[in-house]
Formats: structure tokens, C-alpha cells, sequence
């Protein structure tokens, strides 16, 4: 059975060519076609001779396809039972009764295979010599040669020929009856497959259109306002133009991110990477992030947090951020008045047990983004979570964004074993409930949550706090990167660190040969020798017990845990955060 089932699997395998699976499959056909040959001839009393050989083709044929299919290799198979087929064929006219038998329509089977199973010059030059040593075998049985074995009388004869007639005309028949059955399959998938290509084609110059205005919009208004910063006359336009370069700056590597996770849902690169975080403060950042924007639209942006959620939950914190702030955004993309909704509950708590055998408490978080908005049809809904089809529907509206939002959220919200709904009307409005298991750290109740905006003060408070924070003394810093703007940058982020810079890896390793730093922050792609060849060798040659950080603008998923794994101690993606790097820094040097 595994046999067959096997021969099932190569007729099938779109990897081969129709001519090799058809020619598989006659062989096949053929095997049972010489199992009757070999009935035929002991009822038509035919030589020992004749059943000996038909016997040894059937067995060749099987040991063939056996050993063609266990080494991956159809053109065996067929070289194989061309050779087969050509000499032991004329050995069956000579010893099963010659031109006045079946034998003729064997002869026939020999050429039709031939034919099926090779081509080009190949196929010129067998048909050639078997043509050739057909007629002399049958101009040799007319003039009667003695080594050519006749039928005894004219009902063995009637025998065989009618018999072989059947069994070859059958044997052909099913053969280009399956043929056509394989060929109209093929057609009908090549169309298909040219229909979807088409439809990726155009997904990609849509993708590729909005990529094109998503980038060049926030960098066209950095370029202008840092333009504007460069020409103002006084503090306070710097700082406004300043204000709208930052918040171009994010919406870039929002666009960037975009574009680099959904890279990694197509690559199956994408993990997750839980740990304890605060749901309160979580709130508090999404209302933060989206309220400016909510407000300048004149939308009403509210919050609605259960007092009876944990206080401490654990899970990938970035990434429910991510999903919420996508709704979020959305809704207040796509409304022009009334009012948006953010709220959080729950709807149950229960025990699964982990590795180690304990029961952690979890709890399904409830989050509902609702909004009065433009709505969604049904026709919509049911391709809104589809990329492809999603990036259609963007373009045709002439809607800002790149369209990656909803099939990035659904994702993630898949990959946390969790489930999003759509509700939502024309004219009316739309709710997006995502539900999202969560193991509870605290059984502290959350209780009121108070949000108010936040401020580029409180931001640049905040950096300050956490790099007043860090004791500097005797901390030696050691930053690699071949890009002099950013060694710059660097330095003056790092301005009460007594820090060396360096533009090459070789650059690097000879700094570290003649001085012991506290902490080295390497880029990783540099010309000559990159990052982690650097990184090594200075592990290799230099010390081993010094924190090397990758800082690198290779920000797609799995790009942290492939650097861990080749040796760095942490990683932080390009563009660098200020309060990130200083926090990262004041981690591994307390």
C-alpha cells in the first residue's frame, strides 16, 4: 500500500512535467497490461520463453518506479524502461508467435512509449533503432526465419491477437484519457495561479504607491521644517518647527514599522516576547498618544477602564500596545465628529497549567474601540483583515495610511490566541472587541484611572530624570558606528559619559586592546568588517566580561533574538529614543 500510495503521490506532484507523470503513470498501466500479456500467452499457447519475458518486464517496471521514487529521480524511471521496453519487446515477438499474434500491437506499445517517454534528440535515436530492428524482425518472420516462434493453430492465434488488441488499445486509451484529465487540470491551476499572480502584481504597485506616500510625506515635512528651524528668528518658531519635525519623525517610523511587521508575518517571523507590565500605565500612554489627534479633529476621546482589572498583568505589553493603538488611530482617522471610546474589562478568569507544572491565573482582556465614524459595510468586513484586498480598498478611498494596520493587528491578535469582532454600520459607526488572554501578576485591583495629556515637557522631564539617575563616574563608554552623523548624535546623547567613537570594527578591537571600556554600543552594519565579526573579536582578543549593545537600524522581526544568539548582550534598533538608550545604559552599568 505504501507502494501505491507513493506512485499516487508522483502522478500528482506538480513539481514534474505532464509528460513525466503521464509517462509514470503508463508504466504503470503497462505493468497490469503485461500481467494480462502473461494470461494471454498461456492461453494461446505461446513458447516458456515468451511468459519469461514478459514476466521479466513487469518486474523490471515495478524495481524501477521503486527505486526512481525512493531517489527522487523520474528520468530513471524512464531511461530505465525505455531500454527495457526496447529489447525485451522484440524478444516477445520472437518467442510469443512473430507477425501472425498479438505481437504487432506490442510492437506498437513499444513505439507509443518510446514516444511518450522521450524527446528531442534522444527520442530521434531510439525510434530510429527500434524502428530499424522492428521491420527486420518482421521481414524476417515473412521469409520465414527458423528463430522465430509460431502459434500452433489459427485459434491461438485468434487468441493472442484479439487479446493484445484489447490490452493495448485499453492500456492507450486510459493513458490519454488520464493525460487529458492531468492537462486540463494544469491548465485550470496555471490560470488560477496567473489570476492570483495578477492580483499580487497589482498588490505590490498599490503597496509600492503607498509605501511611496507614506515615506515621502513625514520626510518631505521634516526636510521643510528643519528648513524653517534653520532660517527662524527666534527661539519660539524653533521650537514649533522642531515640535512638527518629532512628531513627522514618528509617523515615519510608523510607517517603517508598519512595513517591517508585516515583512515578518509573511516571513513566519514574528514572536512574541511577554513580560509583567502595568496596565495603568498602559492606558494612560494610548490616551496620551492618541488625544492630541482626537482633539484636533474635535472628536470626544474618552477612556472606560473595569476598577475591578489586575493592576499587573503579563504578556507581550509592545504588542497590545501596537494593536490597540492601530483601533485607536483608525477610528479617529476615519471620523469626523462624535465621539471615540476606549474601553477595558474582563469576561473570566482561569488556570492553565505551564511547564512547570504551577497554575497561573489568566484573564481575558476585553478591549473595545468604538466610534462614530463613516462605518464599514459588510462587503468590506469580510476582506478589511486581508491585506491584498485591504490595500485595494485604500487606494480606492484615498485614505492616508498604508493599509498594513488591520492585517498586522489581526495577527498579532492570532498570535496571542486571541480573537477581534467587528461590529459596524454604514453611517452609523464601528466597534472593534478584541479579546486577549492575559496571566495575572497581581490580584491588586486597578481601580480608578485618571488620564490627562501628556507633554513634550514631561517627555524631556522624564529623559532627564532617567539620565540624572545613572552614576556616571568612571563609566567609559566605547561607541562604533561608521556613520559620522550618528557618532555625533551619539555623543551629545551621551554627553556626561566619558565616551570614544569610532568608525570601523578594526578601529574598534584596537581601542579595546588599549583601554578596558564599561560598555561598547556597536553597529552592525560597517564596511571592512561588520559588527559581529567585531564584536567577537574584541570577545576573543580583547575581554570577554565588557556589555557589547547592538544598536542597528536592522529592526525587522526576530532581528533582537538572532543578535542575542550571536553574542551581544542587548540590542536597541535605530532610530535610537533618548530615555531608551539611557535606561539600556543604565541597566548594565548600576
Amino acid at each position: 500500500m505504501n507502494y501505491i500510495s507513493r506512485l499516487i503521490n508522483v502522478i500528482r506532484d506538480r513539481s514534474l512535467s505532464v509528460e513525466e507523470r503521464v509517462s509514470i503513470m503508463f508504466i504503470s498501466v503497462g505493468v497490469i497490461a503485461a500481467l494480462v500479456g502473461e494470461l494471454i500467452c498461456v492461453a494461446c499457447h505461446a513458447s516458456i520463453y515468451s511468459t519469461i519475458s514478459i514476466l521479466f518486464i513487469s518486474i523490471t517496471a515495478l524495481i524501477s518506479i521503486g527505486i526512481g521514487i525512493r531517489r527522487a529521480d523520474i528520468d530513471f524511471i524512464r531511461i530505465a524502461m525505455v531500454i527495457v521496453v526496447s529489447v525485451m519487446i522484440p524478444v516477445v515477438f520472437i518467442t510469443a508467435g512473430g507477425f501472425m499474434s498479438g505481437c504487432s500491437a506490442w510492437l506498437i506499445y513499444e513505439l507509443f512509449y518510446i514516444t511518450l517517454a522521450c524527446k528531442n534528440r534522444r527520442l530521434v535515436l531510439v525510434l530510429t533503432i527500434d524502428g530499424i530492428v522492428d521491420v527486420i524482425l518482421m521481414v524476417a518472420d515473412y521469409l520465414g526465419a527458423p528463430f522465430i516462434y509460431h502459434l500452433k493453430t489459427e485459434q491461438d492465434i485468434f487468441i493472442s491477437a484479439f487479446g493484445s488488441m484489447i490490452v493495448v488499445s485499453l492500456a492507450i486509451l486510459i493513458t490519454v484519457y488520464f493525460y487529458k484529465i492531468i492537462y486540463n487540470k494544469e491548465r485550470a491551476y496555471l490560470q488560477q495561479h496567473q489570476i492570483e499572480l495578477e492580483k499580487a502584481n497589482q498588490f505590490e504597485r498599490n503597496f509600492l504607491a503607498s509605501m511611496s506616500h507614506e515615506l515621502r510625506t513625514p520626510v518631505n515635512a521634516i526636510m521643510g521644517f528643519n528648513e524653517l528651524i534653520l532660517q527662524a528668528d527666534s527661539l519660539e518658531k524653533v521650537g514649533e518647527h522642531a515640535l512638527d519635525v518629532k512628531h513627522s519623525s514618528e509617523l515615519l517610523m510608523s510607517t517603517i514599522d508598519d512595513i517591517l511587521d508585516f515583512s515578518g508575518i509573511e516571513l513566519g517571523k514574528m514572536v512574541l516576547e511577554p513580560k509583567d507590565y502595568s496596565l495603568k500605565e498602559l492606558v494612560i500612554s494610548l490616551h496620551n498618544m492618541v488625544s492630541a489627534s482626537a482633539k484636533s479633529k474635535g472628536l470626544n476621546f474618552s477612556v472606560d477602564v473595569d476598577p475591578n482589572l489586575p493592576v499587573v498583568l503579563n504578556g507581550d505589553v509592545k504588542r497590545i500596545r501596537q494593536i490597540i493603538l492601530n483601533l485607536l488611530t483608525n477610528a479617529v482617522k476615519y471620523s469626523e465628529k462624535g465621539n471615540v471610546i476606549f474601553s477595558i474589562g474582563m469576561n473570566k478568569r482561569t488556570s492553565e497549567l505551564n511547564n512547570d507544572g504551577m497554575s497561573p491565573q489568566t484573564v481575558g482582556l476585553v478591549i473595545k474601540v468604538s466610534d462614530e465614524g463613516a462605518g464599514i459595510s459588510e462587503e468590506q468586513q469580510a476582506t478589511m483583515f486581508t491585506a491584498l484586498k485591504h490595500m485595494d480598498e485604500i487606494k480606492d478611498q484615498n485614505a492616508q495610511g498604508t493599509g498594513l494596520g488591520l492585517t498586522i493587528t489581526k495577527n498579532l491578535v492570532d498570535l496571542m490566541d486571541g480573537e477581534i469582532i467587528v461590529e459596524s454600520t454604514l453611517g452609523q459607526g464601528s466597534i472593534f472587541t478584541v479579546i486577549l488572554p492575559q496571566v495575572i501578576v497581581s490580584n491588586d485591583k486597578i481601580g480608578e484611572v485618571v488620564v490627562q495629556n501628556n507633554t513634550n515637557k514631561e517627555e524631556t522631564d522624564k529623559t532627564s530624570e532617567v539620565e540624572n539617575e545613572i552614576d556616571n563616574s568612571n563609566q567609559f563608554i566605547l561607541v562604533v558606528d561608521d556613520t559620522a552623523i550618528n557618532l555625533k548624535l551619539m555623543k551629545y546623547l551621551l554627553k556626561n559619559y566619558d565616551v570614544t567613537t569610532v568608525d570601523r570594527g578594526a578601529k574598534a578591537i584596537e581601542a579595546c586592546q588599549d583601554k578596558k571600556y564599561s560598555l561598547i554600543l556597536m553597529d552592525i552594519m560597517m564596511p571592512e568588517m561588520d559588527g559581529v565579526e567585531a564584536m567577537k573579536t574584541i570577545r576573543k582578543e580583547c575581554y570577554n566580561d565588557v556589555p557589547v549593545i547592538a544598536v542597528t537600524a536592522d529592526a525587522v522581526a526576530g532581528a533582537r533574538e538572532e543578535y542575542l544568539s550571536e553574542g551581544f548582550d542587548d540590542y536597541v534598533s535605530k532610530p535610537v529614543k533618548p530615555d531608551t538608550l539611557l535606561s539600556l545604559i543604565s541597566k548594565y552599568l548600576q
